[in-house]
């Protein structure tokens, strides 16, 4: 083997072990396994054009010669098969978080943690640097947590909860707290997805011991939690937002809450969401768990649990033993009337990628479309296990349900949010979260079905109304250079309050002329030069009110 080739099935290698190691955090919840996925199947192909390319090795022919391909590189078939199968899963799942959640929301008519009373008086920040805060999917990145590394299934709903309470005018926040419950887990997350809101973490078992319900908690603020976390580190945990924040997740599931700190979350090792786990033999798993192990669909997993009779005497599926679980498997190779995978059968995620779209847009067009499309065709995947396959004929079908009621509008010039993000450089959420504020703005929004949901579809005018809000509010704003302070920081540095610095701003405005914003480390805000702030400074000691002292005027 040359050395070349070497080099290429190392980083074919790397390639795969960065795939299954990309971590779920809040930036990345939304997209990760579907972006996993593109990758995953990219990677296959280039070993197969790899592959190709030798010009002394003899090539397998049909479906044996993607597996060849992988082989010849060093990439185990039956893994890549099977990992692709679970982190269709994982996207699937994905993909209805939110949908699971609002349906087993309950909400209260009092407020979750209200506002500490003056113990850390906040004040708020001057004129245009006042604008809402961005939301951040901190509640579905711990739900997608505890389901997949934690074991809760969230089609369940007797495994967990969420209770969501309500918000007064008055409040500087404008998202509430909700309370989520795992009820097997026995932990319980206060959690807020607007920023710069912490998260805690409670051991309910510990609280329960104590005469403490979870409904206790809702009239406590942050400081009667901060107090009773370092009174009682064994009931409770604050989790700061940071680079480390799915991993405190994880560990507040899966550990004691008073055994670690922030200082060693670095250590803490967190299992791979992309990557399948093998089955030990003490796993007792629900039929839901062990298909997305096995790679097995599903529904397929429950009717061989059914034949075999691992059922509950109502008739609902259980868990599974280690040994039924190899009794499912067994029983689901030796069907001799299932045939091998036929050339040119897809799977969801090939259909997907093949089209450009997510998995749950091909998933709920076989649902929607199930009269059109027939049924699909159970086969053997290359590692003998049945899996669900799409026929030639129901591909054509699906890609003119997907593409057949999108084309006029693209041809217009009109965008999804999905394809405005890509094209403005920006997160998905960020421009939901845009699009939320920007409703009244916007108007009437054309909506077209695509996949059995409505897909959201915006105009050139629209378009611009939201780049120009972006604008407005920094998203594309550069770093300050150095010097460069903020109003709010200019006030914090010389020691006085808000409302002066903005009378200071808006006295000079003719002098000060355009004033630009920047990127700061506490986000968009408009930044002064350090002649600006010289400018500023004399206009502050020269008409400081009466009740400042001199003194408490510092020089920066």
């Amino acid at each position: 083997m040359s050395e070349q080739l070497r080099i290429k099935d190392r980083e074919f290698g790397q390639r795969y072990d960065d795939i299954v190691g990309q971590a779920i955090t809040p930036e990345t919840v939304d997209t990760f396994a579907d972006s996993a996925l593109d990758s995953l199947i990219k990677l296959v192909g280039e070993t197969v054009e790899s592959y190709d390319e030798q010009p002394t090795v003899r090539k397998a022919k049909g479906s044996d010669h993607e597996r060849a391909a992988l082989s010849y590189h060093g990439l185990s078939p039956d893994v890549i098969e099977k990992t692709l199968d679970h982190i269709a899963f994982v996207a699937e799942e994905t993909s209805v978080v939110d949908e699971l959640m609002m349906a087993n929301t309950t909400h209260v008519g009092e407020v979750i943690l209200p506002t500490a009373s003056n113990r850390h008086k906040q004040t708020a920040r001057t004129g245009e640097s006042a604008f809402k805060k961005e939301q951040i999917p901190r509640t579905k990145t711990v739900l997608l947590i505890a389901e997949h590394l934690a074991g809760v299934d969230l089609r369940d709903k007797n495994q967990w909860s969420v209770t969501q309470g309500e918000l007064i005018d008055s409040m500087q926040r404008k998202v509430s707290y909700k309370l989520v419950d795992f009820i097997r887990l026995r932990r319980s997350f206060l959690i807020c997805d607007e920023e710069d809101n912490a998260t805690f973490a409670f051991d309910t078992e510990q609280l329960g011991n104590a005469g403490i319900v979870n409904s206790d908690l809702f009239a406590l603020n942050k400081d009667d939690i901060d107090d009773f976390s370092k009174e009682r580190p064994e009931m409770c945990r604050r989790i700061n937002y940071s680079k480390n924040f799915s991993t405190e997740i994880y560990d507040a599931l899966t550990n004691q809450l008073g055994d670690s700190n922030h200082s060693e979350m670095n250590s803490v090792s967190v299992p791979r969401i992309l990557e399948p786990r093998e089955i030990h033999n003490g796993d007792i798993l629900t039929i839901r768990s062990f298909a997305r192990e096995t790679g097995i669909h599903a529904e397929i997993a429950r009717r061989a649990a059914s034949a075999l009779g691992f059922r509950n005497e109502d008739g609902s599926a259980r868990k599974v033993t280690p040994d039924e679980q190899r009794a499912i498997v067994k029983y689901i190779e030796q069907k001799d009337t299932v045939p091998m995978r036929a050339e040119g059968y897809l799977t969801v995620p090939e259909l997907a990628m093949e089209l450009g779209v997510s998995n749950g847009s091909v998933l709920k067009v076989l649902m929607s479309a199930s009269d059109m499309i027939g049924d699909v065709a159970e086969q053997r995947n290359y590692n003998n296990v049945v899996c669900r396959f799409i026929a030639p004929d129901q591909q054509r079908i699906i890609k003119e349900v997907i593409e057949g009621s999108r084309n006029t509008l693209v041809a217009e010039g009109f965008m999804t949010r999905s394809a405005l993000a890509k094209t403005l450089g920006v997160s998905g959420w960020q421009m939901a979260s845009v699009i939320d504020k920007m409703k009244e703005e916007l108007g009437a929004v054309r909506t077209t079905l695509v996949g059995g949901r409505e897909i959201e579809y915006f105009d050139a005018a629209q378009q611009a109304l939201l780049h120009q809000y972006l604008v407005e509010k920094g998203a594309f704003a550069e770093d300050a250079p150095a010097g460069y302070r903020t109003g709010f920081a200019m006030a914090r540095a010389w020691g006085i309050g808000d409302s002066t610095i903005a009378r200071a701003i808006n006295a000079n405005k003719e002098r000060l002329g355009h004033v630009r914003k920047w990127k700061f480390s506490s986000g968009p805000d408009y930044g002064y030069s350090p002649e600006d702030q010289l400018m500023l400074h004399e206009w502050v000691v020269e008409n400081r009110c009466k009740n400042v002292g001199r003194t408490a005027l510092k020089r920066a």
